[in-house]
């Protein structure tokens, strides 16, 4: 069980820190306030080396492959807060 959580730089979350979150087993609220990112974020961080993991959340976002190759890092951008001094992925 999780009991305290943390989480920064994904999506929309920054800063986030929750206790007691065991007893939580129900997460309500308006919508765009972050309850899937939430979710997400825990399916990421139990798995966190998985490329299923990453390609079933991309895809329940809308995202696609039909690029090439190289398409599964643009929509990971959705997913990761792009801080400041870091180069746009575009540039690399």
């Amino acid at each position: 069980m999780i009991d305290d959580i943390t989480i920064t730089g994904f999506r929309g979350l920054d800063g986030l820190h929750l206790q007691g979150t065991s007893k939580y087993n129900l997460i309500v609220g308006p919508n765009n306030i972050g309850k899937s990112s939430l979710l997400e974020s825990l399916f990421l961080h139990c798995s966190p080396l998985s490329f299923l993991v990453l390609l079933r959340l991309i895809l329940s976002r809308g995202g696609s492959l039909n690029g090439g190759p190289h398409s599964i890092f643009e929509p990971l951008g959705w997913f990761f807060t792009k801080k400041p001094d870091m180069p746009d992925t575009r540039d690399i």
